[in-house]
């Protein structure tokens, strides 16, 4: 019966059998050399792209050659960092910048000339002033916690700080202030406060005048001579006061 069945349907056996030869050829045949040829190709790709990292990293030696040279060559530049022996070589340079900036320039430690080494200090709350109003309790607050976030997020942990007073028009202090950020010194300013001072200047006598006409002019005055009154000049200029951080090498 089995062999009248299989002569019936010999078609449908065929086809069932030439399914199975093709799955098993797909299974054991071709998904494992499809799989081989994968790993093969991504082994190329992979020795290709390395091969091309080294080419490029070969080709920037000559570029990496000079970039350290010129570190090389501008190593003292790079180290901003100031010795304790070297302070007094600053203030100089300072005064320095401010003879070319032409303001008048006045120089005070915060800290009685001691170096500051910076630590992680925990808030304390402090008791509220029974005199003092909410909104300089307020002002207070706003203006201890804006230094504290500044303190606290120094890129270098020793440091002096100055406090420096500069006197002169708006275009001399910002030449002054520009010029001091720009030094190869490694500091900060920190603070800055600015405001408008007058300078009296007395304006000098008139000297004698020999002209004719001033006699004719000049009433109760000896004939020649004539003098006029003193007037007081006032010149309007800034009195800007720098809070400095000059970092400190250990």
């Amino acid at each position: 019966m089995n062999f009248s069945f299989i002569k019936t349907h010999s078609a449908l056996v065929s086809l069932l059998t030439l399914l199975v030869m093709i799955v098993g050829v797909y299974f054991f045949v071709i998904r494992p050399l499809r799989t081989m040829i994968t790993n093969q190709a991504t082994s190329i790709q992979e020795f290709y792209a390395k091969e091309e990292n080294q080419a490029k990293q070969v080709n920037r030696l000559p570029e990496l050659k000079k970039q350290y040279l010129m570190i090389e060559e501008k190593a003292p530049a790079l180290d901003i960092l100031r010795n304790e022996d070297q302070i007094v070589g600053f203030i100089q340079t300072l005064e320095e910048v401010a003879s070319e900036t032409h303001v008048t320039l006045t120089i005070a430690s915060k800290d009685n000339g001691t170096i500051t080494e910076a630590k992680k200090k925990v808030p304390v709350k402090t008791a509220k002033p029974s005199g003092a109003s909410d909104t300089e309790n307020i002002t207070d607050v706003k203006k201890q916690v804006q230094d504290n976030d500044i303190l606290a997020n120094l890129p270098f942990d020793r440091y002096l700080r100055l406090s420096i007073v500069v006197s002169g028009t708006y275009n001399d202090i910002v030449a002054f202030v520009y010029k001091t950020e720009t030094l190869s010194v490694g500091l900060d300013v920190v603070g800055m406060e600015i405001k408008r001072v007058e300078i009296e200047k007395d304006s000098k006598k008139s000297q004698g005048n020999t002209s004719p006409f001033l006699p004719l002019l000049a009433i109760g005055t000896s004939a020649g001579e004539t003098t006029q009154p003193v007037a007081e000049e006032t010149i309007d200029a800034l009195e800007a006061t720098l809070d400095i951080l000059v970092y400190v090498n250990k």
